[in-house]
């Protein structure tokens, strides 16, 4: 595993179009899809993780949740997720030491362990690098310390992260996983993808 990296875990939406806190989704009958994004990561030896929870996510009936998730991760409050993702990207990255970070959106858990180590076996400077599949480019990705350096100090000057990212070199690495598409946004994507309704 590349030395010098974590995870930041984007969860900082409202989940409007889901009608139910995304990260609270079960994945399976154990964990969580924020659970289980921290499980693959600690899996692979990344220690350094945080999450940004939309704070009305982090209240009653959801606050044994967020205990439980805080033995593992820092969690970090998001008070106005109508401020966009660069915001709450922003937002996490000051709480990591690391330099190397992935973003990964937390409706995306069905990525494996092994495009994690493949990303991180592909990373070198301070750009980029992207998970790709027949020519698409997908998530997460892992930034390095000049990207982290930018959005800190100058992301309300860029509309997207896209954006922000088309400043710097881009490494694409191949991958067969089809979880690096796949984003869930409805009960429909949700049942389709799980067999399980909202619970």
């Amino acid at each position: 595993m590349l030395k010098n990296t974590g995870v930041l875990i984007l969860a900082g939406g409202r989940s409007s179009r889901m009608d139910f806190p995304k990260p609270w989704l079960q994945y399976d009958e154990r964990s969580s899809f924020l659970e289980r994004i921290i499980h693959i990561y600690q899996k692979v030896g990344v220690t350094d993780i945080a999450t940004v929870v939309n704070s009305d996510f982090c209240e009653k009936p959801w606050d044994e949740k967020i205990a439980a998730v805080s033995r593992n991760c820092k969690v970090i409050r998001n008070d106005h997720p109508n401020f966009g993702r660069l915001y709450s990207i922003q937002l996490g990255l000051a709480h990591l030491q690391s330099d190397n970070i992935y973003i990964h959106n937390v409706d995306s858990p069905f990525v494996n362990e092994e495009l994690i180590v493949d990303l991180a076996a592909a990373h070198h400077g301070s750009g980029v690098t992207i998970p790709v599949k027949e020519g698409r480019k997908g998530h997460p990705i892992l930034i390095g310390s000049d990207v982290k350096k930018t959005i800190l100090a100058r992301y309300e000057e860029f509309n997207s992260l896209r954006d922000l990212i088309m400043e710097f070199e881009q490494k694409l690495v191949d991958t067969d996983d089809d979880g690096i598409f796949v984003n869930i946004n409805t009960p429909e994507q949700y049942k389709q993808l799980t067999g399980e309704r909202i619970r």
